[in-house]
């Protein structure tokens, strides 16, 4: 089981800056047959489908909770779906971490902390998290968002030039070859 903290990683823009990086490198490094017509659609496909992020849907209408077997606590599981590594990130600069949650991405289960059954207000500790979580969640969807649209049109645009260095290097050997 895989934990990690939900939203305790302060700085988002870290994680975008290494996918731009990261996109601008891979279409560098194609080779230059893959910008021909038939191909460059379906390569931009596969970019996208690579480095685009999907924002984690939280499926707080499915979450359950459960006691422990052995007696331990009450657990809350909430199922996601998504780029899980996003769950791990603030949406603010700083990290402003109030979660004791963390998420399980073996098991794509947002797990909420178990809380000793002795607890008269497990229920409003709940409700507590929960709109925190809701909260965060909200807040870095923004964020993730208006990044990805950024990613997809760095996609484009490092396309584009790529096909337009192509083709100039074409145009060149054709202009000595004549």
């Amino acid at each position: 089981m895989q934990k990690i903290d939900l939203f305790s990683r302060p700085d988002l823009s870290l994680f975008f800056e290494s996918r731009r990086e990261d996109i601008i490198r891979y279409i560098k490094a194609l080779p230059d047959k893959h910008f021909g017509n038939d191909q460059l659609e379906e390569e931009t496909k596969k970019i996208r489908k690579e480095y685009l992020v999907r924002m984690p849907e939280l499926d707080f209408g499915n979450r359950k909770r459960t006691e422990s077997a052995d007696a331990r606590g009450t657990r809350m599981e909430i199922p996601y779906s998504g780029s899980a590594d996003l769950l791990a990130y603030s949406p603010s600069q700083t990290s402003d971490h109030q979660l004791t949650d963390y998420f399980d991405d073996d098991e794509e289960m947002l797990l909420i902390k178990e809380i000793p059954l002795s607890t008269e207000n497990i229920t409003a500790y709940f409700d507590e998290q929960l709109a925190l979580i809701q909260k965060k969640h909200k807040e870095l969807s923004t964020i993730v968002w208006e990044e990805t649209d950024n990613l997809s049109d760095l996609i484009d645009s490092e396309i584009k030039k790529r096909s337009r260095k192509i083709r100039d290097n074409r145009d060149f050997l054709d202009g000595l070859a004549s």
